[in-house]
């Protein structure tokens, strides 16, 4: 049964259905009520009219109106993470922070579906639909930037090219959040970004998915997809030179080696700059057919190597920090033979993250798993090595819980 509350009578333990606002606009709000943070949470986004399930948490009839969350012990005793089996990894995200991303990231790819679409019937793509998306993803990355990151190494579409336009959008938000670009910023670089291989429609398929190396004349082809993409969009109403240049120039190097004009250092725009990273690491963080993906940490350690001759050294540390060397979901051994998985980062230590332990220096399964801020391990303990989630027998699929 639903009762109607005002958030002032929200108390801890109670269990709330819905709200008075959309939760596309709280994206990662946890029903079951158990600190004061979801609560001030919930006050940050102006939610003022809850409605709360009597029948799930614990509820009580007469609540006191005093204008502030009272604190209240829940009922339930202490034991395995809720949502989990003994044995098992609980979930590194809240499952409605993951229906909301996954929404999200499917409006995306759709978006990009239906530009290409717009083009092979020679139409005008609809840029405010476009915007619209973008903007969601910014207010997305703004407030949790985990999620979609993570879940960008974790879904598998049919055709590579939509979910890649959408994962180097999402990557060049985050680099452009850490550059504190505006809203108006943010919006050119990513809708840039999501329209930035839409060239590749004029590219022969056989060139694009060739398993080999590609000869002297198909390399010549290839390199021509971001002048295509150029010459496709700029007839597009509303289009920005900003996200043009990310168009053009998101093969482009700073040592001149890139195409399809050879630009050095500043010559290439900033968020062509920035459109290359996340280009980069999205390539190499995914299977084709010509290569076999890396895990995200090698994926960060190579394009730290790759910095000097390719991308600003500014934007790669910038990416790093927002992601982390351990980015979130990277499985790792501990010095004290202990396997967990990264769950959070700390920005100015980033070797020491936080981490949800699940298998003890012995390799036996912990029935409830430890979380562990290494920033502030008493036994001063270190990450030792990365190992692929398989090695560990589980499934990144597993870790978010996205079943």
């Amino acid at each position: 049964m639903l009762k109607k509350i005002h958030i002032n009578d929200l108390q801890i333990g109670m269990y709330v259905e819905k709200v008075d606002r959309s939760w596309i606009e709280i994206p990662f709000f946890k029903k079951h009520i158990r600190s004061l943070q979801q609560v001030e949470k919930l006050r940050e986004y102006h939610v003022e009219v809850l409605y709360v399930d009597t029948e799930k948490g614990d509820w009580v009839e007469s609540a006191p109106s005093s204008g502030q969350c009272p604190v209240r012990e829940a009922k339930t005793e202490p034991g395995p993470v809720e949502g989990t089996k003994t044995g098992e990894i609980p979930s590194i995200f809240d499952a409605e922070e993951i229906r909301v991303a996954r929404a999200l990231q499917q409006q995306a790819v759709e978006c990009v579906q239906g530009v290409y679409r717009n083009i092979a019937e020679e139409e005008s793509p609809d840029l405010e639909a476009a915007e619209e998306v973008v903007g969601r993803m910014i207010h997305h990355i703004t407030h949790h930037p985990n999620v979609l990151f993570t879940l960008s190494k974790l879904q598998d579409f049919d055709e590579y090219t939509f979910m890649h336009c959408v994962n180097v959008s999402t990557f060049s938000l985050i680099i452009g959040k850490a550059l504190h670009y505006t809203q108006n910023e943010l919006k050119k670089l990513g809708v840039g970004a999501l329209f930035h291989d839409v060239g590749k429609t004029r590219v022969d398929k056989k060139i694009l998915n060739k398993p080999g190396k590609l000869d002297a004349g198909e390399l010549m082809v290839i390199r021509k997809h971001p002048i295509f993409s150029v010459e496709l969009l700029r007839e597009v109403p509303g289009m920005r030179m900003e996200s043009m240049r990310v168009v053009l120039e998101h093969h482009e190097r700073i040592s001149g080696g890139g195409y399809p004009r050879g630009l050095k250092g500043k010559e290439i725009s900033p968020f062509g700059q920035i459109a290359a990273i996340a280009d980069v690491y999205d390539a190499m963080t995914t299977d084709r057919v010509y290569q076999k993906k890396l895990l995200p940490y090698a994926a960060v350690s190579r394009i730290y190597r790759m910095t000097k001759e390719n991308f600003d050294p500014g934007l790669v540390e910038r990416f790093i920090a927002r992601i982390g060397v351990y980015p979130v979901g990277t499985v790792v051994v501990l010095s004290s033979g202990e396997i967990g998985v990264v769950t959070e980062i700390h920005r100015d230590h980033l070797l020491s993250p936080i981490v949800l332990i699940f298998v003890d220096p012995a390799g036996n399964r912990i029935e409830t798993p430890d979380r562990i801020d290494l920033l502030h391990d008493h036994h001063n303990r270190k990450i030792e090595q990365v190992i692929h989630p398989e090695e560990a027998g589980i499934s990144l699929e597993v870790l978010v819980n996205s079943t």
